[in-house]
């Protein structure tokens, strides 16, 4: 059975996208025991979206520190000021501003 190079890739697609949410699933558990680890997860699970040319879901793209990788956690500061809403990561300080709203 041939399958078209359209499909294919629409099938690798599919598959990366799994692949990376259960990294950031995995990635948050072990945030608070092994931050190393953590770090190693968000960083596979961004060299996975890279590689497979996946958009990591908008959802999954503002849930980790962009400086040290580790996924925000309750312990991270959020801060709502002038229609955005930062985030302060609990490891490094390091601060993201995202705008909420329209």
């Amino acid at each position: 059975m041939k399958i078209s190079f359209s499909r294919l890739k629409e099938k690798t697609k599919e598959i990366a996208a799994k692949r990376i949410s259960r990294l950031f699933e995995i990635a948050r558990e072990e945030a608070a025991k092994r931050p190393a680890l953590a770090r190693r997860y968000v960083k596979l699970a961004q060299e996975l979206a890279r590689k497979s040319q996946t958009k990591m879901p908008k959802n999954l793209r503002r849930s980790y520190c962009k400086e040290c990788l580790l996924p925000f956690t309750s312990a991270g500061k959020v801060r709502t000021k002038k229609g955005f809403a930062v985030y302060t990561c609990s490891e490094c300080g390091a601060r993201r501003r995202f705008r909420i709203g329209n």
